[in-house]
């Protein structure tokens, strides 16, 4: 059932006193267009609304009713008389003013403006106010929209005649105190409606994809997998939802009044319930009839459906049910039908689907068993040919849950298969969003921006939980150690400054004061140092009294350091800014080479740097010990994200002392194939992308949930339900099951023994940014988007310790040999190197002809000793074997 919620309290105002004297007011008292209003409850108790009044008695105004307006005067004096919030201003057709709302866009305390409304008010066309609420703004400007629009998800509305509009006369400064035309401030508002709308109907169509797919049993990802090993239900068929509103739509009886209580008014075609039994001020009623619901105060103002409602959607809507899932089956227990009848499932552990055997395995065409890294293994014979004519991976799973390398017979070095996908979609609808709004925006593989979202969500999330899974005997961080490798120029900088902005501007925010906090410490440090010596200097009071004194005399504390991404500290440093400054921080780089370069991972600090790194990450505590003065740090948490060249980071990856302390295990690592020679070079995009927006203001609200103290923190445990426990034991025994000798994970045993862990602490990761709160368990679907998003990065680890990454040389080598096979002519010689072959690839005669050397090794190319090239004789020529072009 969907309980009834209880009626909310009345919002806290003052009373309103007048308008201050501006011109934009003068313009609009100069009409007979006004009513009061007041705070009144709706029908069903759930909300307050904001109705017009008259000015007479304080009965129903209407704003297509011009007798039941009065002038401001008369306005005021009611809304003085009867203690009232306010007065408001009504549109008319022929008054020529138009008016928009932003809403939600402002924090009421401070006035900081959300940066896509400081981006229209900018433009500061006309005149503007705040909203009675103070979390809104109120635009009017002269001229009428074509049209009323209005988009709830955008938080604007346009209209432009018969609209009653609150006015309060509080001036947002930097706009003109005039109202004037503002075309550019109405483009900019509909343009947001515009991109918001499409980006709900893809993201509902997405949605309605991705619930088809699994609810046929169509998913195949690692976390699927799981909750069908685990016995875990799967939901619905593909037909489910859609049965359930057609028998809804066929006995309105059993719902409609249960749902919409005394406001549902029956009629001959089924139901209707008024606007305002809604808790809105428009004329248009939703009507409910056999034939399907239609919101007609809703259809003609930017609504993605146009007004059009099912059954689920009125339930989700107005019942407060969390999701379709629960709407459905709400639905189904008014109207007496078992869900499983039309097609809910609730379990499937011998489920089978197409291409499965009845343990789940899928079967390859010989009807054996394939291997993908978490179950039994049926591999075919080593060194297999491929069509192609290459050679099998060494590890070959076709379903993509194991990644090797496979050797042309012709290569140099090791040629990589392709960079995974990354799991974008098991992400939360705000995070997979701002993966493919940085993707379309800056033209970085998805894989590099998912990183960045990643480490923006584990930044500001590390601090308001830990996590206990049922296999450990205490809770852990959600600290995450991530490091993605990209070429130069990949504009990983780029991704980093759209996930972090609102670590960005908090951080502005913080260092704006900290330069005067600093000054008043110093002045009041020096003060008191000053008292103290005085006090020891005092030779007229005894040891008691002076122990006293000094007891007695407060010692300033250092302001917060307001830094909350640390670039290239060392491990002193980086221990020093958690004494000092936040308890929460990260390490963020796009120039990992700053941090794995620098001092801390010398050969004499390295041992010092891993472990102390090493241990943060695992209990978030520190010790920090010197001559005169021994600190313990514990309630902090660390996170690094880094972005390094190839170079640097297989430097890192190849540290012997870095893989036997376990540093390298705890890193979640990821190559993604360059989009470099791919990208359009356009226009700068102009605006504000609602997906970026809508990220960033959950980065924000999130920040504001954590202590800026620098005291240490105690932090709540979030759990997992039953079916997230089962899906992390499935998949965590997996990869136990695989890491002996000559399994799939043997070969990444430090990572793969990690995984199971950061696979628990990227579920809270999820969950916190999704859901925000620590009140709730962690439940089965979250925990199977960990696993697939863990999934990615045990195949990226296993990838890359194939052989991905290259010595500078071995790479200089295989370059040379693709620019030689490019030209025509089967012969050349060292000399066409030297003088026609890229600058890059140019090198002295000893140089090329080692390189000439390793080719001919690896059978690219085969000396022929003298021979005529294009007419002309060469001592030293070689023939171009072509057979491995591919």
């Amino acid at each position: 059932m969907i309980a009834a919620e209880a009626s909310p309290p009345k919002p806290t105002f003052a009373p309103f006193t007048g308008l201050p004297a501006l011109p934009a007011l003068a313009t609009l008292q100069a009409r007979k267009q006004w009513v009061v209003w007041d705070y009144r409850l709706n029908k069903g108790g759930t909300k307050w609304t904001k109705p017009p009044l008259r000015a007479a008695d304080c009965t129903n105004a209407s704003h297509s009713e011009p007798r039941t307006w009065a002038e401001y005067d008369r306005a005021e004096y009611a809304a003085r008389r009867n203690g009232l919030p306010g007065v408001g201003y009504v549109l008319t057709q022929d008054d020529d003013i138009g008016g928009f709302d932003i809403d939600g866009c402002r924090d009421a305390e401070t006035g900081t403006l959300a940066p896509w409304a400081a981006d229209v008010l900018a433009l500061a066309e006309t005149y503007a106010e705040v909203s009675p609420s103070g979390r809104g703004v109120r635009i009017f400007a002269l001229g009428k929209p074509e049209k009323a629009s209005k988009c709830d998800p955008a938080g604007v509305e346009v209209y432009a005649k018969e609209r009653f509009l609150t006015v309060t006369g509080r001036h947002i400064a930097g706009t003109p105190t005039e109202i004037r035309p503002a075309p550019r401030t109405l483009a900019a508002l509909l343009a947001r409606i515009e991109a918001t709308t499409a980006a709900i109907e893809a993201e509902k169509e997405k949605i309605r994809e991705a619930a088809a797919t699994q609810a046929a049993g169509e998913r195949s990802g690692v976390g699927a997998q799981f909750k069908r090993a685990a016995g875990v239900g799967t939901g619905a068929t593909s037909t489910f939802f859609r049965d359930v509103n057609s028998a809804a739509f066929a006995n309105l009886g059993a719902w409609v009044p249960a749902l919409f209580g005394s406001a549902a008014i029956p009629n001959t075609m089924g139901y209707r319930v008024s606007s305002a039994a809604l808790g809105r001020a428009l004329e248009e009623d939703l009507s409910i009839t056999g034939q399907g619901a239609k919101d007609f105060g809703v259809g003609d103002m930017g609504d993605p459906k146009g007004g059009s409602r099912t059954a689920i959607d009125l339930a989700m809507e107005h019942g407060g049910a969390p999701d379709a899932a629960q709407a459905a089956l709400w639905l189904c227990d008014r109207l007496g039908i078992d869900p499983a009848s039309l097609g809910w499932r609730t379990g499937c552990r011998r489920q089978e689907t197409p291409g499965q055997g009845a343990g789940g395995q899928k079967r390859g065409g010989n009807g054996q068993a394939e291997d993908d890294g978490f179950g039994p293994k049926a591999a075919g014979p080593s060194g297999a040919r491929r069509p192609d004519g290459q050679e099998k991976p060494a590890i070959v799973n076709d379903r993509g849950l194991l990644m090797g390398a496979f050797r042309d017979r012709l290569d140099i070095a090791l040629r990589p298969e392709k960079a995974p996908a990354y799991p974008v979609d098991a992400l939360p609808t705000l995070m997979a969003d701002m993966v493919a709004a940085m993707a379309d925006l800056v033209q970085a593989p998805d894989t590099l921006c998912a990183h960045a979202v990643l480490s923006a969500a584990v930044l500001v999330t590390q601090g308001l939980a830990d996590i206990h899974l049922p296999n450990t005997s205490r809770a852990m961080p959600l600290s995450l150690f991530l490091l993605v490798v990209a070429a130069s120029g990949e504009r990983k900088s780029s991704c980093d400054g759209l996930a972090l902005k609102a670590v960005a501007q908090l951080e502005a925010r913080l260092s704006e004061t900290y330069a005067d906090e600093m000054r008043t410490f110093r002045a009041d440090r020096a003060a008191y140092e000053g008292e103290v010596s005085k006090i020891k200097a005092d030779r007229k009071i005894e040891a008691d009294e002076r122990k006293q004194k000094l007891r007695a005399l407060y010692e300033p504390e250092e302001p917060t350091a307001p830094i909350i991404r640390a670039t290239e500290p060392n491990l002193e440093g980086l221990l020093n800014l958690i004494a000092k400054g936040r308890p929460s921080l990260g390490v963020f780089t796009a120039e990992g080479g700053s941090f794995l370069g620098g001092h801390g991972m010398n050969e004499d600090a390295k041992t010092r740097t891993l472990t102390g790194l090493s241990t943060l990450y695992d209990t978030g505590a520190a010790q920090r010990v010197r001559a005169r003065e021994i600190t313990i740090l514990d309630g902090r948490r660390v996170s690094i994200s880094l972005a390094a060249q190839a170079k640097i980071a297989a430097a890192l990856l190849g540290d012997e002392l870095a893989q036997d302390q376990g540093f390298l295990g705890r890193f979640l690592v990821c190559y993604p194939d360059s989009r470099i020679g791919t990208r359009e070079v356009r226009l700068a995009p102009t605006g504000t992308d609602p997906r970026v927006e809508a990220f960033t203001d959950r980065v924000r609200r999130l920040l504001d949930l954590q202590d800026g103290s620098k005291a240490p923190l105690r932090l709540p445990v979030l759990v997992l339900d039953g079916e997230a426990w089962e899906v992390f034991r499935a998949f965590s025994q997996a990869i136990e099951d695989n890491l002996g000798d000559g399994k799939h994970w043997h070969p990444i045993r430090a990572a793969a023994q990690r995984m199971a862990e950061n696979v628990g602490r990227i579920a809270g990761v999820l969950h916190l940014f999704a859901h925000g709160g620590t009140d709730q368990p962690i439940d089965g679907d979250t925990m199977v988007s960990a696993c697939e998003v863990g999934a990615f990065y045990l195949k990226e680890a296993l990838r890359i310790s194939g052989g991905v990454m290259v010595d500078a040389e071995t790479q200089a080598a295989n370059d040379l040999a693709t620019w030689i096979e490019s030209r025509s002519g089967d012969l050349i010689a060292p000399s066409h190197i030297q003088r026609l072959a890229p600058n890059a690839l140019r090198m002295n005669a000893a140089k090329t002809r080692e390189r000439i050397r390793l080719l001919c090794e690896a059978g690219r190319l085969e000396a022929v000793g003298e021979a005529d090239i294009d007419g002309k004789h060469y001592r030293e020529a070689y023939r171009v074997n072509r057979l491995g072009k591919h």
